[in-house]
């Protein structure tokens, strides 16, 4: 299909790519100083592992990211 655009895909795909309707959700943590910091992703899934009478979401993001060493510390 001569349509579709070629894309080169580099480190951060999903933030050039921003044309894609993706929704975005803002996830708030506390860091080290207790400041509250938000971060942007578009990358979050409902999920059910423990049935569908709980609601749950997976956030796929780096394990370097400031959000996931928040998470794990806290």
């Amino acid at each position: 299909m001569s349509s579709f655009k070629d894309l080169r895909i580099v480190d951060n795909f999903y933030q050039t790519s921003s044309f894609f309707p993706m929704p975005t959700i803002l996830v708030s943590t506390v860091d080290d100083e207790g400041k509250t910091t938000l971060g942007a992703y578009s990358l979050c899934f409902p999920y059910y592992i423990a049935g569908k009478d709980y609601y749950a979401m997976i956030l796929e993001c780096r394990n370097s990211s400031n959000t996931a060493q928040n998470i794990l510390k806290r």
